[in-house]
């Protein structure tokens, strides 16, 4: 009886510890299937409604531009802030792993803040969604020199091409606004116009920890009746106090908002600005 317990409890061990090598080599196998595949970098929100997703694939211009054995910049659009460009590999098994641009008269690459596989953007147009491609985002190319770029996929590496579009306008603004219920003081800078999203240099009061920026403003419809809107904004930069926000609207059409500082839980600073 000793004997047919020791050897029972031999098989049970020997099943467990066969049935557990199964289950860990076949979850091995699931997580380095998934791993093989490459995510989506969402860096910021690039688009907020569906009359953008339509307005920014309107404007996408031909480009043309081979990547040599690998596939082509088919399309792109420069707001003179923000540039997208389309990508579409030769084959369905070239992923984009990670994007890069380098600049004229610059010697080191920027890095993409946002890599989209077309079939992830459900309000693209039908006919888009089913080709095999990817749309690439620059959040801020401002200031740069793209009469000469050069797209980096994969360490594979387009001739050089031009990125042509709209001019953003900077407007000096240097003046310090008070904040209404939260104390401090808020100082802008300047604000760059771009045709589709702007950028607003600032430094925030040191009461405001700022994980996120939101604008407020008003506009009439064609009625009278005043429309609010709150835009969540993104923050590109930050060196202390001092940061830099991309507002994903024209901001040309207002003179006045209401710039809000949250923090994790709630508001930390608010201030009206008036340009």
């Amino acid at each position: 009886m000793k004997n047919l317990k020791q050897v029972l409890c031999f098989i049970f061990v020997f099943a467990f510890a066969f049935a557990f090598n199964l289950t860990a080599c076949s979850n091995h196998k699931k997580e380095s299937s998934v791993e093989s595949v490459p995510k989506n970098q969402t860096a910021v929100l690039i688009l907020e409604s569906h009359i953008d997703f339509l307005e920014v694939e309107e404007k996408l211009i031909d480009c043309g531009v081979k990547i040599s054995g690998y596939g082509t910049i088919s399309k792109y659009y420069f707001d003179g802030i923000k540039l997208y460009l389309t990508y579409e590999p030769l084959s369905e098994n070239h992923y984009v792993y990670f994007a890069r641009l380098m600049t004229k008269n610059e010697k080191t690459f920027v890095k993409a803040d946002a890599v989209y596989r077309y079939s992830d953007l459900p309000l693209f147009a039908e006919e888009t969604q089913e080709k095999n491609g990817y749309l690439i985002v620059f959040n801020n190319l401002y200031g740069k020199d793209l009469s000469e770029v050069i797209l980096n996929i994969n360490d594979m590496y387009s001739q050089d091409f031009e990125i042509n579009g709209a001019k953003a306008e900077e407007k000096a603004i240097g003046k310090i606004f008070s904040g209404d219920k939260y104390a401090g003081e808020l100082f802008v800078e300047s604000i760059v116009y771009g045709e589709r999203v702007a950028l607003i240099r600032c430094t925030l009061p040191e009461e405001a920890s700022a994980t996120s920026v939101m604008i407020i403003y008003e506009t009439k419809d064609s009625g009278g009746t005043q429309m609010p809107h709150n835009i969540g904004c993104e923050i590109l930069e930050r060196n202390g106090q001092d940061i830099l926000v991309q507002a994903p609207f024209n901001m040309k059409s207002i003179d006045e908002f209401r710039f809000v500082s949250k923090n994790m839980q709630s508001v930390d600073f608010g201030a009206v600005v008036m340009l």
